[in-house]
């Protein structure tokens, strides 16, 4: 925030200009701003983010703002300028001192700042030469802009610039551009994040910054840049340069001239003395260097370029696919084959009825079969590919493309969030990624998708205003639900959002197809069309767009959509240098619409959930990239993505609600998921990107129902892309038309059972809780049942031979095969969290069955926005809500705890009792779980002030699995010995209560083991208190 903004907020800064008009007397400025709704009113002579003020009005030093005087009528923005200023003339020699009768060739050089939008502070004061480098910088409104004049510019710009009239910009080195501008009038349209440009006419270098801390940095981080580029030798550089910003057909014309240059000289020198091989053009036009020049190291590298492009099918998932299908086939034959001998025995047919669950167990099993095999397969199985390139992964960078580089917007889509430490720190961090990539040659623009500035207050909307202007972002905002009629569509409205833009955006483009012919005929024949005269036509249709909505839309900015698309969430960080690799891996397969990224984690709070969920991402993430590299083909998650803006343009749907033409679809809560498949369908290729190595970074959930939440969103999702609502069953049938096309596409075959896997697999964890309490009864009751019938004990014995050992056996595995930094300290932190899983797992399958039968219902079920920031709590605020969130699962399941007690006391008749370890270990380890995701899992839960959250150590996560294995072991005992009620009821209730309670009383870890200790000691005294052990135990052998 630059320092008038910060004295503002101190209320420092007056709101009338010292020793000048007031407030209501504003600068004439020849293009106000739009009128939007709640604009504030002192900003109303203020240039939008679209447009550009032709001039601006003169205002001498009474005019401008103070701010906190330090003496001699100086304030902290003439300080801060004359500092900046004397660190340039003194230490760097950039400035030079201002002259009596000045001469006309010397130019004028200095510094100024922002004061607020639309008034800038110039050093030295008062001094008329600076007036349009001041005017200049006011339009192109950055914090602080410099000047300079020095040595080194003027060697640049003699050496290089000058003898190049038509040169647009200087190419340092293959990431570093900087513009060249015919005068200082034109940095208005420079390309602000680039941060400098040279000007010609003064030969000058303008330096610009967004922060006062940056630009001395920048500056000299610059210079040094050109030091070095002047050390490389002038004929060097030109032919760089040459070659950089020159076309195809211009490159292939400059190779022709080389080469008739070549007849005069004996030798062409490069860097170093080096001989350059000769350059030849083949018949197609491409540029090549002949063979003999080259050495064989040469060779072998130019044929491993060349294979780059070659990007195989990988069969590996094929075949692990086959095998897990092959798995469940076997499975469900089995059962078919117990059914059979069954049969045999006593001759019932109706027993087949039971196979018409086959294709749901089949469904159901896919999942935990592909992890089987897929465990295998990164334990034993080939990994080079995960270092290599093939059609839905890329684990190398792509070859930077020579040719001109694509626009790129990136997409941004935020509500309520906080400015200050949300949206603010992801723009920050977009910026600098921006700055590469336009001094590589390229643009790019930020387009917010605002869902939340129409709603709210005036104060916070003209602030986010405030900052999209000063960092040169466009926006659009839709009006609220119901206001004027307007509805926002379906429970995630992040799809609505973005076609909202979208479709603005499309009008503007209508509009400007209309408005272009006729101002190239007013304009004349002969007169070149020109960028400025592109940007006069798009305010006049982005006004028009605007005047259509009827004022319900807010919008500013160039909110035209470039060819490739970023689209980040509002808690996103980007890497510095990610633009390039993406646009020039777009335009060398251009069958590609979606580039997923794999991303890291962003964590802000730093508590043991938050360390739970982070790590639990970067183990999917790896698991994707794995699957990816094998041959799957890859997702698309809906954030740190590159899509192509054609091939979304092919997705554009009429719904049939408003009849209005839209991209992403506003039925679904997993849009990303319909987009992806919907491209797939049209023959377009979702590929996995790693070699970014992380540094997209994404945030994760701070607290537990923020977590049930999302997964309840996946969940929801998954149903709404499988099933109709029941209501609709009759007419329309079960399966959705989108189920149904995606079946009979052209995507492969071994990826539409993956696919349906993961699908199921939502249906797998709902189903936990529902399954095991049947089977408790069931198996409790010892009714006859079936020799197919699976009890609970076995699948639960499975899941922990699965999921808590074969699968982190293998990922430990995988990561050291892969020779991953840290591989140790991975494989412990692996093994750390499977307590905190078991219980995370296990005790969101209420939750997660509560979404897919409020689908199937067609309840309308709603959620609340992710939180993003920290939000400190403490023990007595979390009862409450803990209570709001979770009293279905604590109440059902709180009830099941004396329920097993009961059915296991002797209040039950003999043959009503309950006995047996399959009957009580998966019914505790469901009830358990249940009971304690709410309380277990709360980092805020055993923190009484709301100064920090509670952080647990890895010896308290253990002792939680240890009281597991206690209640358990304490239940299965007391069960086995079936004591009456009078010796055992009582004290088991009591017992099962202080084991329960027993992860709320690790404030330490000597705690820990003192209490595990006095549980131990309890239930020994217990079964030592009971009389009839032996009598009851050889009458339950007999």
């Amino acid at each position: 925030m630059d320092a008038y903004n910060a004295y503002a907020q101190n209320g420092l800064v007056p709101l009338t200009r010292q020793g000048g008009p007031s407030t209501d007397e504003k600068p004439a400025m020849t293009m106000p701003l739009m009128s939007i709704p709640g604009i504030p009113e002192e900003e109303e002579y203020l240039p939008t983010s679209h447009s550009v003020p032709l001039s601006l009005a003169t205002h001498d030093q009474s005019d401008r703002p103070r701010a906190v005087l330090v003496g001699d009528g100086f304030d902290a923005l003439d300080v801060m300028a004359d500092h900046i200023f004397r660190i340039g003339a003194q230490r760097k020699k950039w400035f030079k001192a201002p002259k009596m009768g000045m001469r006309r060739h010397e130019v004028a050089t200095g510094v100024t700042i922002r004061a607020r939008t639309g008034l800038y502070r110039t050093f030295p004061v008062d001094y008329e030469a600076l007036k349009p480098f001041e005017d200049a910088i006011t339009k192109l409104n950055p914090e602080v802009a410099i000047k300079m004049r020095s040595d080194i510019v003027g060697t640049i710009m003699e050496t290089y610039i000058n003898p190049s009239p038509s040169m647009t910009e200087l190419v340092i080195d293959e990431n570093t551009r900087i513009q060249i501008l015919d005068s200082i009038e034109l940095l208005a349209r420079a390309r602000k994040h680039q941060y400098a440009a040279f000007i010609r006419s003064e030969q000058v270098l303008v330096v610009w910054a967004d922060s006062v801390e940056n630009v001395i940095p920048a500056a000299e981080a610059l210079e040094e840049s050109l030091i070095q580029f002047i050390w490389q030798g002038p004929e060097v550089n030109v032919k760089f340069n040459q070659i950089m910003i020159a076309d195809a057909k211009d490159r292939q014309e400059l190779q022709e001239q080389e080469r008739r240059d070549s007849q005069n000289s004996s030798e062409k020198y490069g860097v170093d003395g080096v001989v350059l091989p000769e350059l030849t053009v083949d018949e197609k036009g491409s540029v090549k260097e002949k063979a003999e020049d080259l050495d064989p190291e040469d060779l072998a590298m130019r044929e491993l370029k060349k294979s780059w492009r070659d990007r195989p099918v990988m069969l590996i998932a094929p075949v692990s696919d086959a095998f897990a299908i092959m798995l469940c086939m076997t499975l469900i034959s089995l059962g078919l084959r117990k059914l059979i001998k069954e049969y045999i025995l006593d001759g019932q047919p109706m027993r087949f009825i039971l196979f018409i669950f086959a294709p749901g167990l089949f469904c159901i099993a896919s999942f935990a079969a592909m992890c089987v095999i897929g465990s295998i397969w990164q334990t034993f199985g080939p990994i080079r590919q995960v270092t290599q390139k093939s059609k839905y992964f890329s684990g190398i960078a792509p070859k930077r493309t020579m040719g001109e580089l694509s626009h790129v917007t990136v997409q941004l889509p935020v509500y309520k969030e906080s400015l200050e430490e949300v949206i603010m720190p992801t723009v920050e961090s977009l910026k600098k990624a921006i700055t590469t990539y336009e001094r590589q040659g390229g643009s790019v623009g930020i387009l917010i998708c605002d869902d939340g500035l129409q709603l709210l207050s005036k104060a916070e909307a003209d602030k986010r205003r405030r900052f999209y202007f000063d960092n040169n972002i466009a926006y659009v905002a839709r009006p609220g639900h119901g206001v004027d009629g307007f509805v926002r569509k379906g429970r995630f409205k992040k799809a609505g959002n973005m076609n909202y833009a979208a479709a603005l955006s499309l009008r503007v483009e209508e509009i400007m197809d209309d408005l272009r012919p006729g101002a190239q005929e007013a304009l004349g024949a002969e007169h070149f069309w020109s960028e400025l005269d592109e940007m006069d036509v798009y305010d006049q249709a982005l006004a028009q767009a605007l005047e259509e909505k009827e004022g319900r839309a807010w919008a500013a900015g160039n909110i035209r959509i470039g060819e490739v698309i970023l689209i980040v969430d509002s808690d996103t960080r980007v890497p510095e240098d990610c633009f390039a690799d993406a646009v020039s891996e777009m335009k060398e397969s251009p069958e590609v619409a979606i580039i997923q990224h794999m991303s890291g984690v962003m964590q802000v709070a730093h508590h043991f959930f938050e360390n739970g969920i982070a790590h639990f991402t970067r183990s999917i993430q790896h698991a994707i990239s794995y699957c990816c590299s094998s041959g799957e083909v890859a997702p698309f998650v809906g954030h740190n993505a590159f899509l192509r803006w054609s091939a979304l343009q092919e997705c554009l749907a009429i719904d049939p609600d408003d009849g209005l033409n839209k991209i992403w679809s506003e039925d679904h809560v997993s849009e990303d998921f319909q987009i992806a498949v919907t491209l797939q369908i049209k023959g377009y290729t979702v590929r996995w990107a790693t070699y970014s190595n992380g540094d997209f970074e994404e945030g994760v959930s701070l607290t537990c129902d923020d977590e049930i939440n999302r997964w309840q969103k996946y969940a929801f999702g998954c149903s709404e892309l499988l099933f109709h609502p029941l209501k609709n069953w009759i007419f329309r049938g079960p399966i959705t038309p989108l189920f149904r096309e995606f079946v009979w596409s052209n995507i492969p075959m071994h990826s539409k059972f993956t696919i349906c896997g993961y699908i199921f697999s939502y249906y797998a964890i709902s189903c936990a809780w529902i399954l095991t309490v049947a089977n408790y009864f069931i198996m409790g009751l010892n009714r006859e049942s079936s020799a197919t019938n699976l009890p609970s004990w076995q699948v639960t014995l499975v899941c922990i031979i699965l999921f808590t050992g074969l699968c982190n056996v293998a990922f430990i595995t995988l990561r050291y095969r892969l020779k991953l930094p840290n591989c140790g300290q991975m494989a412990v932190d692996q093994i750390k969290w499977i307590p905190y899983f078991s219980i995370f797992f296990t005790g969101m399958s209420m939750p997660m069955s509560a979404a897919l039968v409020s689908h199937l219902v067609g309840y309308n079920m709603t959620w609340s926005t992710t939180v993003k920031t920290v939000e400190k709590s403490n023990f007595f605020l979390q009862l409450p809500i803990i209570w709001r969130r979770f009293w279905p699962q604590l109440s059902f399941f709180g009830l099941c705890v004396p329920m097993m007690i009961i059915t296991s006391s002797s209040l039950m008749p003999p043959g009503y009792r309950f006995l047996g370890v399959e009957v009580y270990v998966p019914m505790g380890i469901i009830t358990g779980s249940h009971l304690l995701y709410p309380f277990a899992l709360n980092p805020w839960f055993l923190s009484f002030s709301v100064s920090r959250a509670y952080s647990y150590s890895l010896t308290d996560i253990f002792s939680w699995g240890i009281s597991l294995i206690i209640s358990t072991f304490t239940v299965l005992r007391v069960s086995f010995f079936q004591l009456d009620e009078t010796t055992i009821l009582w004290p088991c209730i009591r017992v099962s209560f202080l084991v329960s309670l027993s992860p709320l009383a690790y404030v330490d870890s000597g705690m820990s083991i003192i209490h595990l200790l006095y549980i131990h000691a309890h239930i020994d005294s217990v079964l030592h208190h009971t009389s009839h052990i032996t009598d009851y135990n050889l009458m339950h052998l007999k």
